[in-house]
C-alpha cells in the first residue's frame, strides 16, 4: 500500500509540475510579411468577391505572422493546456500612425483633385486602424458613406496601395485593383 501511495504521489507531482510549467509560458510572434488584402462592403460586412465597388467599402490587410517561440517547442507531459494558458507577445507592432494609402489615378474629393500616387489617408471621412494581437496582425481603411458622398471616381479600375511599417523596420505593402462603380 505504501508503494502505491508513492507511485500515485509521484504521478500527481509530475502532473502538477507540468501544469505549473505550462501555465507560465509565452508565445512570441513576429509580423514577417505583407499577407493578403481584400475589399469588404461596409453595409453587408461581406467580402467584395468581384472587386466591383458600388458603395461604402473597406480595404482589409491581414499580415503574415510567425511564431518565434512558443509552447509547442517545449516538452511537456500535459499538452491539453495549450489553448488557454500562454500569453501572446508580439515582438514587433504595426505603426498605425504611419499608414499610407495611394491610388494609381487621380480622383476628386470635395471638389479638390487628389493626384495619383499621393498619400490620402488624412482625407475627411476616411477611417483607419491597425493592430497586432493574439498572433494576428491586420489593418483596415474604411471609405465611409460620408467619404463616398464627397468623392468622384471615374467608372474604371483603380489600384489602391496600402503601406504600413512595423516597429522593427519592416515595410508591408499590399495593392488591390477595384472597379469603381459609384454612380
Amino acid at each position: 500500500m505504501n508503494k502505491t501511495r508513492k507511485i500515485i504521489t509521484f504521478y500527481l507531482f509530475i502532473i502538477a509540475f507540468s501544469l505549473i510549467v505550462e501555465s507560465c509560458c509565452t508565445n512570441e510572434n513576429r509580423i514577417i510579411g505583407k499577407g493578403l488584402i481584400s475589399a469588404w462592403d461596409l453595409a453587408t460586412q461581406l467580402q467584395i468577391e468581384d472587386n466591383i465597388v458600388t458603395g461604402p467599402f473597406s480595404l482589409r490587410s491581414n499580415y503574415e505572422v510567425e511564431v518565434v517561440t512558443g509552447q509547442l517547442q517545449n516538452a511537456s507531459f500535459i499538452n491539453t493546456a495549450y489553448g488557454t494558458t500562454c500569453d501572446e507577445v508580439m515582438l514587433n507592432q504595426l505603426q498605425s500612425d504611419q499608414i499610407e494609402i495611394r491610388s494609381d489615378k487621380d480622383f476628386v474629393f470635395m471638389n479638390n483633385t487628389v493626384p495619383a500616387n499621393t498619400n490620402f489617408i488624412a482625407l475627411d471621412s476616411l477611417e483607419y486602424h491597425a493592430d497586432a494581437l493574439l498572433g494576428l496582425a491586420f489593418s483596415e481603411i474604411a471609405f465611409t458613406e460620408n467619404f463616398i458622398n464627397n468623392v468622384e471616381f471615374e467608372n474604371e479600375n483603380y489600384t489602391f496601395t496600402v503601406k504600413i511599417p512595423t516597429t522593427d523596420g519592416l515595410t508591408l505593402e499590399n495593392s488591390i485593383t477595384l472597379f469603381m462603380d459609384l454612380d
